[in-house]
């Protein structure tokens, strides 16, 4: 079942664009005690980041955009298109916000 959940969102989500993110969204807890009976909805999500220090300084606005660190670890983060290398940021998904790495 988890493997088919995951092709279901990769193949959906395929056609997004760069900045879009797969989002598990938890809708109900049935049980508190069980920790697997959970409602979630699946989503693809296009998130838009604007970068501080290049807002201050140029006023760029949207100029971060997501992608995964690497293949094999899942951590999301935002790159700065005007400075990718120095202006790198988290990003949460269940805040929807990230802090400077």
């Amino acid at each position: 079942m988890h493997l088919s959940i995951n092709k279901l969102t990769l193949l959906e989500h395929i056609f997004q664009p760069v900045g879009a993110v797969c989002i598990s969204k938890v809708i109900n807890v049935n049980n508190k005690d069980e920790y697997l009976n959970i409602d979630r909805e699946i989503l693809s999500v296009i998130v838009d980041g604007t970068c501080p220090v290049c807002r201050n300084q140029y006023n760029l606005k949207n100029s971060v955009q997501l992608e995964h660190h690497s293949l094999f670890n899942r951590r999301i983060i935002g790159k700065c298109l005007n400075n990718p290398r120095e202006h790198q940021f988290t990003f949460d998904k269940d805040l929807m916000q990230g802090y400077k790495i």
